[in-house]
């Protein structure tokens, strides 16, 4: 895997993340890391902050860890990687000192709202499903693979990758309505417990309800595996539209938010 120009940085371990968080454990830390790193990270180590960043394709992801915004304001001036993007996931609005450092050091890209229903309180009436809804199989990967690529984005909406979408196409998650034997929309869902997680919803070829009729299906199946719970998430500075949509289905705000960012090259 690529290092992205990051391996003039020190190696962090998932290790000395978690000792770091021990050692710091009675200041009160500000961080977007949460679930251990899957990859490689690169970062620097301050008095008062820990940043790190793991390649992922052509970007790098980036996350820290800090007690003191003055101190993280000036850890980032000297990690100058390029290709950067980072996610905030809090409740609420972001506090206005954080806000302050990382508009110096990156550009704001979009805000995420996460939204929630039980099933049971779905406002439309479920439908039986059509036949022109249907499970997508695995001659349609590369087709759905493709179209992800190039309708969603690649550093924010956490794509599958080829394998994973294969399993979830396998595990009869990915709804497709056809026309003349094309994929013209499909909808793709995951499941976790009692939750399901309405991933992607794309009507390629802008078909007059085809976008309802994958949901009523989604919903249908949904309910059929006895799972209560569904949440989504909505770009509400780009899309208020969408989540609307979602509103009139009985949604309700978690007031959860993704506050992403990112940098494409260094700053003067």
């Amino acid at each position: 895997m690529k290092s992205h120009h990051l391996s003039r940085f020190s190696i962090i371990t998932q290790s000395q993340i978690e000792q770091y968080k021990k050692d710091h454990a009675n200041q009160h830390l500000t961080t977007n890391h949460f679930t251990p790193i899957e990859n490689e990270a690169f970062g620097l180590q301050t008095a008062k902050s820990l940043i790190f960043a793991t390649p992922y394709e052509d970007f790098n992801k980036l996350y820290f860890i800090s007690s003191d915004m003055d101190d993280l304001d000036n850890a980032l001036k000297n990690f100058d990687g390029n290709n950067l993007c980072l996610e905030i996931i809090q409740r609420g609005d972001l506090d206005p000192k954080l806000e302050n450092v990382l508009q110096k050091h990156f550009i704001f890209h979009t805000r995420y709202e996460k939204l929630l229903i039980h099933t049971k309180n779905l406002k439309s009436k479920i439908k039986k499903a059509t036949n022109e809804i249907q499970h997508a199989n695995k001659e349609d990967l590369d087709v759905i693979f493709a179209s992800l690529r190039a309708n969603f984005d690649v550093k924010f909406d956490h794509l599958p990758s080829k394998q994973t979408l294969l399993s979830y196409i396998q595990n009869h998650q990915v709804l497709v309505k056809r026309t003349a034997g094309i994929i013209t929309a499909y909808c793709i869902y995951t499941i976790n417990g009692k939750t399901s997680h309405f991933n992607y919803l794309l009507n390629i070829s802008a078909e007059p309800f085809a976008l309802i009729a994958l949901m009523e299906e989604y919903y249908e199946e949904i309910k059929a595996k006895n799972i209560p719970y569904v949440h989504l998430w909505v770009d509400v500075c780009h899309n208020i539209r969408v989540k609307n949509m979602h509103l009139r289905y009985g949604y309700e705000s978690s007031s959860i938010f993704n506050y992403t960012f990112y940098k494409t090259q260094s700053k003067e």
